[in-house]
């Protein structure tokens, strides 16, 4: 009889432990969100989203899952969130798309939304400023130069601006060139405003130029 109720015993401790096992894969979260594009707000389909899981700034990290975002430009992921950060990243950016979101990436709840807005990188233009002094000059002459995008959908759209930008030159040897991207939605226009003192005299002046997408420009600033 003893040896019987020790078997019975014995038989509920497996069944318990073989449950608690089993209760790893229950996918206890949900992060869903939607793609579209920034210009024209239609939805974007086969975007690939991917969910990690780890520390986001270290080799520690696993990827979860792999999604791609269907005609109406939706992703969704269903899974066990334990005890460590968990984000969202697509993959295409910031490549292939300029990505503007809610800037929310990062998981915080166990039934998160996260939505994208996205900017073909084949939008932008690439613009070559020339600023040159032209003679007469002295070594007084300078100029102050801002250059701005108003239709730029990035609300930190400085970033593709050089950085030098607003800037302040002085001297009477300024031949310079720099580059910088224009991004955004179409028309890509580009104001330019610059105040020059020359030879004792300062005068402001300011200009708008719209750039096609895809291509490289160039302004000429000669004072």
């Amino acid at each position: 009889m003893k040896k019987l109720i020790h078997i019975c015993f014995c038989f509920v401790i497996i069944i318990s432990i073989s449950c608690n096992k089993e209760n790893w894969w229950i996918k206890n979260s949900k992060v869903f969100g939607k793609c579209t594009d920034q210009c024209t707000g239609l939805p974007m389909k086969d975007i690939v989203v991917e969910l990690w899981g780890g520390d986001k700034y270290a080799t520690k990290r696993k990827q979860i899952g792999i999604a791609y975002t269907d005609s109406e430009g939706n992703y969704e992921f269903k899974y066990y969130k334990e005890k460590k950060d968990y984000w969202i990243e697509l993959s295409q950016c910031p490549f292939t798309y300029l990505c503007f979101s809610n800037n929310n990436y990062i998981i915080r709840s166990k039934y998160m939304e996260i939505n994208f807005s996205l900017v073909s990188a084949s939008n932008n233009a690439q613009v070559n400023l020339v600023i040159k002094n032209t003679s007469p000059y002295n070594n007084n002459d300078s100029i102050h130069i801002n250059i701005t995008e108003p239709n730029n959908v990035d609300p930190d759209y400085s970033y593709w601006l050089p950085h030098s930008y607003p800037t302040f030159l002085v001297g009477s040897s300024i031949d310079t060139t720099s580059t910088f991207s224009v991004s955004g939605c179409s028309p890509l226009l580009v104001k330019y405003n610059w105040t020059v003192t020359k030879n004792g005299v300062t005068n402001s002046f300011r200009d708008s130029v719209v750039y096609s997408p895809g291509v490289t420009g160039q302004y000429n600033l000669n004072y």
